[in-house]
């Protein structure tokens, strides 16, 4: 079984404190292939999930959205239909004293050892949604892969061409070359 891999539509989704909270590998935003999309429930970053292209072939990422205090919890009939895109969709709560200590990285790294009793109730409901997130991986088989589920940006003209160079970047075996050919 593999590490996991997370990446992040846009700076600030949350993306590195998942991957810290998990010790999975942090890819940082946009990579080409991942087990995990961390995206913001509304603006910009959950647009981008919506019009993310998922390989149309082999296993599908779990869509992590991460909120903001101020910002209004995405609406149910989004949440349902990015559900019929990715593996499957986890919200994981706003913890407001990440935001303002700036070491939710740091804390998230111990959360999944902790009980939930040892937890302030916005850490623990955090840690409970990272412990549904890890389900949703461990059952949908993505670890057990060689590479974790290849991701196109639809903002590209080509997508044949982007399908081959993110199936390349994320060393997807059908893409390596052997001596048989010609």
């Amino acid at each position: 079984m593999r590490i996991p891999v997370v990446t992040g539509l846009g700076h600030g989704t949350g993306a590195s404190t998942v991957a810290e909270a998990l010790h999975a590998r942090d890819a940082g935003t946009w990579a080409p292939a991942a087990d995990i999309v961390v995206c913001r429930g509304g603006g910009g970053s959950m647009r981008a999930a919506e019009a993310l292209r998922l390989a149309p072939f082999g296993l599908r990422p779990v869509l992590a959205l991460t909120h903001t205090g101020a910002a209004p919890a995405a609406s149910r009939a989004r949440v349902q239909q990015l559900g019929r895109r990715f593996a499957a969709v986890v919200e994981l709560p706003y913890v407001a004293r990440w935001e303002v200590l700036g070491q939710s990285p740091a804390e998230a790294a111990d959360l999944l050892g902790l009980e939930r009793e040892e937890l302030e109730p916005a850490v623990a409901a955090y840690a409970a949604a990272l412990r549904r997130l890890v389900d949703e991986v461990l059952g949908g088989g993505q670890l057990a892969e060689p590479v974790p589920p290849v991701l196109i940006r639809s903002s590209g003209p080509e997508p044949e061409t982007e399908l081959v160079a993110a199936l390349t970047a994320a060393g997807h075996p059908a893409m390596r070359l052997d001596d048989r050919a010609g």
